[in-house]
Order: structure tokens, then sequence, then C-alpha cells
């Protein structure tokens, strides 16, 4: 580990369509191999997961891989406010961080983390020519499913005040008003609650022809995805696309609040992307 936490990196700011973003880039030590670009989780589980993300490039760095881990905009050292933020801006960003990895040697890879592997996908469909493959940490695979359990936690805190009128359908309601949320600290958009219902992992006729590497926690001992998972990646599968399904084991360090590190999943990631 002391090995990895002395990898230099740089920091960047680019001019994005809505406002400058941040980016940590660890360079490729060695002949450059590829390049990635980090997309991180959605909301509080982006912080949860950045110790994460910051061993993986490093550990990718020492493998020969640049990697570019971007704040769009609204989060992190990002311009804009969270509310501000929407599914086609946060696109427009990826866009961004692409046309900057493009100056760096090797191929570019999408590397998504639970909301961020949506993106990823989404991102690829649109840009099939300057991505080559997909990397996915713990893909989310209905956004609506994902936003329903984060509403949760406001109605958890509506509970623990007393207040029983506050559910998740009269949540929904607000916003299809045209009312901003705030839920566990961060703002929602009545768009942003849109565009998150609206994604889903997309049928395989629409996936772009490039390798996918699918890395999802299961319990110890244990070797099987989600039955949930399964069901995508067979069905990517029998329509011959490439993509490879990896367990690990460790902690779900984007639920956490204290600093737990997977590295297991480090690992199996360095070794998927050896494995081309």
């Amino acid at each position: 580990m002391n090995a990895l936490e002395n990898t230099p990196f740089e920091a960047h700011f680019l001019e994005g369509t809505s406002g400058r973003l941040f980016g940590l880039y660890f360079p490729a030590m060695g002949k450059p191999r590829g390049q990635l670009l980090c997309i991180s989780p959605f909301a509080e589980e982006s912080n949860r997961s950045r110790v994460m993300l910051g061993m993986g490039a490093r550990a990718l760095a020492h493998q020969g891989y640049g990697t570019l881990i971007l704040d769009v905009l609204g989060t992190g050292n990002s311009n804009g406010d969270f509310e501000q933020a929407n599914w086609s801006i946060w696109l427009a960003d990826i866009r961004t961080g692409i046309a900057w990895l493009s100056s760096q040697p090797g191929d570019i890879t999408l590397w998504g983390t639970r909301l961020g592997a949506l993106l990823a996908v989404d991102a690829a469909q649109a840009d099939p020519e300057a991505v080559k493959r997909l990397l996915l940490w713990q893909p989310v695979i209905s956004g609506k499913q994902m936003f329903t359990q984060y509403l949760r936690l406001r109605v958890a805190n509506s509970l623990e005040l007393g207040d029983q009128q506050v559910t998740t359908k009269s949540l929904r309601a607000l916003l299809a008003q045209g009312q901003t949320l705030e839920v566990g600290g961060y703002y929602i958009s009545p768009q942003l609650a849109a565009d998150l219902d609206a994604r889903i992992m997309p049928d395989a006729a629409d996936l772009p022809d490039m390798p996918i590497a699918w890395l999802e926690l299961v319990d110890q001992g244990k070797s099987e995805l989600s039955l949930a998972s399964q069901r995508v990646v067979k069905a990517w599968q029998a329509q011959q696309k490439a993509i490879t399904a990896v367990p690990f084991h460790g902690p779900a360090f984007w639920q956490l609040h204290e600093r737990f590190l997977a590295p297991d999943l480090v690992n199996k990631t360095v070794q998927v992307l050896n494995d081309g």
C-alpha cells in the first residue's frame, strides 16, 4: 500500500460546457498501455468511494494505465451546485474528460462505479469511436430503483422527527410539481430526478461493441452475481457481447462512512485489464 500512496498525480481544471471541472490525473508509470476516465457514484456514495477510486487509480498507474478521476458538474471541486446538474450536463462533462484524455497515449476506457457505470455505458453508446472499453464497478442497473432507495433516506429522517406523512410517493409528487428536494444533504432537481428514473442498462442491441468488465461484490464463499445482474449479463452474452463478469469479495465501501478498502476488487480490476 505504501508504494501506491507515493504514486504521482496531477490536478487539472478542464473547461466543461457548463463550468470548470476538476480532475485528478494519475499518469501511467512506464510504457503507457491505455487511459481510463473514472466516473464516480451518485451523491454521498461518491464521497464514500473516493479512497477506493484513488487506490484503483494508483494501482492502474503502476500497470501502465493513466487515469483521470473527474468531478462532474456540482460535485467534488468542480463548479456548480448539485441542484444544477442533470444527465445531459454530466454526459457533456464526460465528453470533456474523453477529449482531454485523447491527447494521452493509448485507448480510452470508461470506468464507472455504481450510478457512474450507467453514465459510462450511456457515454460509450454516444461516442463508440473514442471509447474502446467499459469497466463497471458494482453497476446500478436501474436508475429509478436506485433513486427510490435514495429517497428513503428522507423518509427515514422524517420518521425520526415524527412525521409519518412523508413517503417516497409523496416525495415524487413534490418533484412532479416542480419542487427541488433536499435528500441527505443534496438538492435534487425535478429534471435530475426524471433523468434518473429514465435510466436503465440498455438492451444488447443498443450496447456498443467493445469489451466490458462487470465487477460486483458477492458474499464470502460465493461466486455468482445478483440475480438482476445475471439477467443483464446473460442477455448481453446471448447477443455475443464481449462481457466478462467478475465477482469480488470485500466491504460495500460505497455504503460505509468509515474508510474500508477492497483490495480484491483492485487486484481483479488490474487482472481483467491486463487480460484484455
